[in-house]
């Protein structure tokens, strides 16, 4: 968990960043402190802070540059989307 709410999807239950991010894999999803939607359509939602979530199967990068649904297993870095270490999306100036 990082500072501005590092998300980090390796339990089904998620974690919950300093800033509220909620991350889970279940089919219902879960709402963080700052209204980001993870997971709760197939489509994903924008939260409060312009996280896309799930828009596509490599996913999304919000306003803030957050990408969720890279991988199910994967784990999401302040400024962008990372797997295992690696960056796979860059910082987007819209969603």
């Amino acid at each position: 968990m990082g500072v501005q709410g590092t998300l980090d999807g390796e339990q089904p239950t998620g974690r919950l960043g300093l800033q509220g991010v909620a991350v889970g894999i279940h089919p219902i999803g879960r709402l963080g402190l700052q209204g980001v939607a993870v997971g709760l359509q197939p489509m994903g939602r924008l939260g409060l802070q312009g996280v896309a979530v799930g828009m596509h199967p490599m996913g999304r990068l919000g306003l803030q540059g957050v990408a969720v649904g890279v991988h199910p297993m994967g784990r999401l870095g302040l400024q962008a989307g990372y797997r295992r270490g690696e960056q796979v999306l860059g910082v987007q100036p819209c969603c």
